[in-house]
């Protein structure tokens, strides 16, 4: 194995800005982090239109508050680009057509929609023609600002993947590959963490699994417990068990707060021999809110259906 993991490129909320998506597609084909993969976690699409309306001699908008006047071809490209990268859809129009569509609610939301998706269309293509041959796979995870409408325009395009809803393999076949990344936010104890048999240390599954739960315990406590019985010890209030287990369920909210950071899944669900710790379930989610960045979390977390047997039963499911 080498000695550096895989770097992600994590961006969200452009909210239709032409200005931010060219510079996240010069930023991944220039490799300016050095990312391996670019993923887009949410919200592509703006939230409005501006009218540009036609004025006989001239064009003219409000934007941002202030009254613009396109008098020539230049002026007016250029007050078409600097709507698009405010996030807004610039919409040239007559007074009358502005009226009309005031006028009718379901004709405004349509011309929206046929805005949003020809943008889209346009940001798929020249995602194609910058990034082709970069090596940059570009992952899409559309947000709950996304209408359904722009799957297909995303569907169609060439060189982005919207992975909403699906399973990714990725380019190398290690798609969801979560126990070897880096524990996230560490604490001065946890620092630079233990030897890992991937060649790195510090990775989440030396600290999140029955054997790192059972030498954890037995560092602090000076003794040695199978994880059931360091369960079964922190139920009958014994402090060096009960101290273990807060410190694995800590560990596990930050690593669980990185996979809602980059994915916010739908629900989380446990596997393991671990899973069976029915207080997980509800400390867990207690704790990973200090690390999500967003002000409401509620992402639900299950057991597995077979508890630790699901891993060998869907690896059965592969033959």
């Amino acid at each position: 194995m080498g000695t550096r993991g895989v770097r992600l490129y994590v961006v969200s909320d452009i909210h239709a800005s032409e200005k931010v998506w060219r510079k996240m597609l010069n930023a991944a084909r220039t490799r300016m982090y050095r990312a391996d993969a670019v993923v887009y976690a949410g919200d592509l699409t703006g939230k409005a239109m501006v009218p540009v309306v036609d004025a006989a001699d001239s064009f003219e908008a409000e934007v941002a508050g202030r009254r613009r006047v396109a008098r020539t071809e230049e002026e007016l490209a250029r007050l078409e680009q600097d709507i698009a990268n405010l996030g807004f859809y610039a919409l040239r129009t007559t007074a009358e057509e502005v009226e009309r569509l005031r006028a009718d609610p379901g004709a405004l939301e349509e011309r929206f929609r046929s805005e949003i998706r020809r943008r889209i269309g346009e940001w798929m293509a020249l995602a194609a023609d910058r990034m082709e041959g970069t090596g940059v796979p570009i992952y899409l995870i559309p947000g709950n600002d996304d209408p359904y409408e722009i799957d297909d325009v995303l569907a169609a395009s060439p060189y982005c993947e919207n992975v909403d809803g699906r399973v990714v393999e990725g380019r190398n076949g290690i798609g969801g590959e979560w126990g070897h990344n880096p524990l996230p936010w560490p604490e001065a104890e946890e620092w630079p963490g233990p030897a890992c048999y991937c060649g790195l240390t510090g990775c989440i599954e030396t600290y999140l699994s029955g054997p790192a739960l059972e030498r954890d315990y037995a560092q602090a406590a000076g003794d040695r417990l199978a994880g059931p019985d360091i369960v079964a010890h922190a139920a009958r209030g014994d402090a060096a068990a009960e101290a273990a287990l807060a410190r694995y369920e800590r560990r596990l909210a930050r690593a669980l707060a990185s996979v809602v950071n980059v994915l916010d899944p739908d629900v989380i669900v446990l596997g393991g021999g671990l899973s069976s710790i029915d207080r997980l379930y509800a400390r867990v989610p207690e704790l990973w809110g200090d690390y999500v960045f967003s002000d409401v979390v509620d992402t639900p977390l299950r057991r597995a259906a077979h508890g630790e047997t699901s891993g060998v039963r869907g690896a059965a499911w592969l033959w």
